[in-house]
């Protein structure tokens, strides 16, 4: 905390609305900013956990993961399952030395639900 106060000695206090309806509006401006921040760090974590691992998903983007930043071992667990899932339900392409595996998005939703209970 001390770096960051030389770095930007200026503060500024951001006073709420007095406005009932504005506060109700503010907060629901913030809550969504929270819940974009959230879903961007998660892509970024998968992304990077992704290429990590020598794994690629096109469409990363398009997973909404906005209730909570996900641990590196939930990412571990998520890309396994939605690995397991796609291998199970595609067809064989047949030996190849030189095949780059990517995970479908579509595999993320549908283990979104196992995510919750894995706590």
């Amino acid at each position: 905390m001390k770096h960051l106060t030389k770095l930007f000695p200026n503060k500024v206090t951001v006073q709420p609305p007095q406005d009932e309806t504005e506060l109700s509006r503010w907060n629901q401006m913030l809550n969504r900013d929270v819940e974009v921040l959230k879903r961007n760090a998660n892509i970024s974590k998968m992304r990077s956990f992704l290429t990590r691992i020598g794994l690629e998903c096109a469409d990363l983007e398009t997973i909404c993961i906005k209730d909570r930043i996900l641990t590196n071992e939930c990412i571990d667990k998520l890309v396994g399952f939605a690995l397991s899932h796609q291998l199970k339900n595609c067809m064989d392409p047949g030996p190849s030395s030189n095949v780059q595996f990517a995970i479908s998005s579509e595999r993320f939703p549908i283990l979104s639900s196992v995510l919750h209970q894995l706590g």
